[in-house]
C-alpha cells in the first residue's frame, strides 16, 4: 500500500469520527432540549438540587446489612416525591421530615416507622392515622428549609394536621454551611447562577442526580454512611471530647436555631403544628460519666472528631429544638432519651424494622399521651 493511499484511509477515518462524534453531539441536544427544562419550564425543576426522587420502586438488595437470604427492601416513591401513604395529600395527618433516618431507605414499604406507627393506631386505637414521609437521604436542616421553600409547595393540596421534624443527626457534624453535594447549595454570581440553571433544567444533570439519590450513600462522615457493620462494645475507645468544641457547637446551634424558627414558620403557613422529635444512636455507650464514643466519628475543617464530640453537638442541638419549638406552640419529644436494644440499628445511627417499631411505639404513645390523635376516623367507618 502506498504512503498516499495510507494517508487517504486515515483521513477517511478520520473523518467517520468527527461525524460520528457531531451525530452523538447532535443527538444528546436533541435529547437535552426535548427531555429538560429549557424549552417548556416545569416547576419541579428547582426540585432536582434536593435529590428527590420521584415516580420510583427500587428493590435493594440487603444482604450485606441483614444477612444471606435476606429479601430485597421495595422502597417507593410516588409522583409527589412521597414514601407510605400519601395518595391523597390533603388527607394526610402526619408529615414526617428528616434525613436518612427518616427517609429510611433499607427498610421495606409498609415496615418504616411511619407505616408501623399507623399499623399500631390501627390495632391499638381502631383509628386511621395517615402519616406520609417526606424524608430525603443527607437532608440537614438546610435542605429541610429548602423542601419548605422549593418542593412542599408543588404537592397540590398538601395540608397536614402536624408536621413531624425527626431531625438532629445531620446538623450534630458541625454543618455551619452546606455540604457539598447533600444540601442546596447557595447561588452567587454569574458562575453560580449557569450552575443553577443546569441543576434545574439539565435532563441529563436530572438523570445523575436520580441514579445518585437512589445508589450512592458514601459519605465521608461515619454518621451518614448506610450499611457499616453495628459496633461492637470494644469499638467505643474515646473517652474524652476534644478541645475546642464549644464554640463550634455554639455556632452550630445558633444556625440550627436560625433555620429551625424558618421552617416552623413554613409549617404555621401550612395551618398544622410542629412537632419536634430527637434521634436515638449507638454512636455512644454507657452511663454518667463511664460514657464512651465511637472514634471518627466526623470531619470537620481538617479535623476528626469522636463520638463524644458529636453526643455534646447533638445534645446542644436537642436542647436548642426543645426551646425552639415549645416557643412556636409545637411539641417537643425527646425520642433519643429512650431506650433502643443494639439489634434496633445496622449501623450507629440507622435502624432495622425492629427499631423502626420500637420507635413507632415510642411514638404512639407520646402522641397519644399528649392527645394527639384525637378526630381520627374510625377503622369502620366508610
Amino acid at each position: 500500500m502506498t504512503t498516499g493511499a495510507s494517508m487517504s484511509r486515515i483521513k477517511k477515518l478520520l473523518f467517520l469520527a468527527i461525524g460520528l462524534i457531531v451525530s452523538l453531539l447532535f443527538a444528546v441536544l436533541v435529547l437535552e432540549l426535548s427531555l429538560g427544562g429549557w424549552i417548556f419550564h416545569d416547576p419541579w425543576n428547582a426540585t432536582k438540587s434536593l435529590n428527590i426522587v420521584r415516580s420510583r420502586t427500587i428493590h435493594y438488595s440487603v444482604e450485606s446489612i441483614y444477612g444471606p437470604g435476606a429479601p430485597a427492601v421495595v422502597y417507593t416513591r410516588d409522583r409527589n416525591g412521597l414514601r407510605g401513604q400519601c395518595e391523597d395529600p390533603r388527607n394526610i395527618d402526619i408529615l414526617t421530615v428528616g434525613g436518612s433516618t427518616t427517609d429510611q431507605r433499607y427498610i421495606s414499604d409498609g415496615q418504616t416507622f411511619q407505616d408501623q406507627l399507623a399499623a399500631q393506631v390501627r390495632q391499638r386505637l381502631n383509628k386511621e392515622l395517615r402519616v406520609c414521609n417526606a424524608g430525603v437521604d443527607g437532608h440537614s436542616t438546610f435542605g429541610h428549609l429548602a423542601a419548605f421553600q422549593n418542593w412542599f409547595p408543588l404537592i397540590d393540596g398538601l395540608r397536614p394536621k402536624y408536621v413531624l421534624l425527626y431531625i438532629g443527626i445531620n446538623d450534630a457534624g458541625f454543618r455551619l454551611q452546606p455540604m457539598a453535594e447533600r444540601d442546596p447549595e447557595q447561588v452567587s454570581g454569574l458562575s453560580g447562577s449557569i450552575a443553577k440553571a443546569i441543576r434545574e433544567k439539565s435532563a441529563l444533570y436530572g438523570l445523575d442526580q436520580t441514579v445518585s439519590a437512589l445508589f450512592k450513600h458514601g459519605s465521608e462522615n461515619r454518621y451518614a454512611r448506610h450499611g457499616a457493620a453495628l459496633p461492637r462494645e470494644q469499638d467505643y475507645v474515646a473517652t474524652t471530647t476534644s478541645a475546642g468544641i464549644d464554640a463550634l457547637i455554639a455556632a452550630n446551634v445558633a444556625g440550627y436555631s436560625s433555620r429551625l424558627q424558618a421552617i416552623l414558620g413554613y409549617i404555621g403557613n401550612f395551618g398544622a403544628r410542629p412537632i419536634c422529635v430527637t434521634q436515638p444512636s449507638r454512636i455512644w455507650i454507657g452511663q454518667g460519666g463511664a460514657l464512651r464514643g465511637l472514634p471518627d466519628m466526623f470531619r470537620y475543617e481538617g479535623v476528626m472528631y469522636n463520638g463524644l464530640d458529636y453526643r455534646a453537638s447533638l445534645l446542644a442541638l436537642n436542647q436548642a429544638m426543645s426551646r425552639v419549638c415549645t416557643e412556636a406552640g409545637g411539641v417537643f419529644i425527646d425520642i433519643g432519651a429512650r431506650d433502643f436494644a443494639p439489634q434496633d440499628f445496622y449501623d450507629p445511627v440507622h435502624m432495622t424494622p425492629s427499631g423502626a417499631n420500637r420507635l413507632a411505639g415510642y411514638l404512639l404513645e407520646e402522641l397519644n399521651d399528649r392527645q394527639l390523635l384525637g378526630g381520627l376516623r374510625d377503622v369502620s367507618a366508610p
